[in-house]
């Protein structure tokens, strides 16, 4: 996956220390549950990041397709999500 950022929005220095910060912070995290940072770039108009590939869905689109008229997931697939989250957290 691609995660392309406008320089022009980066104009202030706290914007170039978190993308700074998020690139360090990418680059030490390894987890199945963490997507990995695979390379950064620039062009003339953007910073570039390269990431693992996430998957098709979002959250939010697992939620509408399965979850009941609220979004609310059944428990076991909820408890499965709340299970990834927790171990990618525990990793950090």
């Amino acid at each position: 996956a691609l995660k392309a950022l406008a320089k022009e929005q980066m104009s202030a220095l706290k914007h170039v220390q978190a993308i700074s910060k998020e690139i360090s912070n990418l680059k030490r995290l390894s987890h199945p549950n963490i997507v990995g940072f695979l390379g950064a770039a620039h062009t003339p108009k953007h910073v570039c990041l390269l990431l693992e590939f996430g998957g098709f869905r979002r959250l939010s689109q697992v939620q509408r397709d399965a979850g009941d008229e609220e979004g609310r997931l059944p428990l076991p697939a909820a408890e499965g999500f709340f299970r990834q989250v927790a171990c990618g957290l525990q990793h950090c």
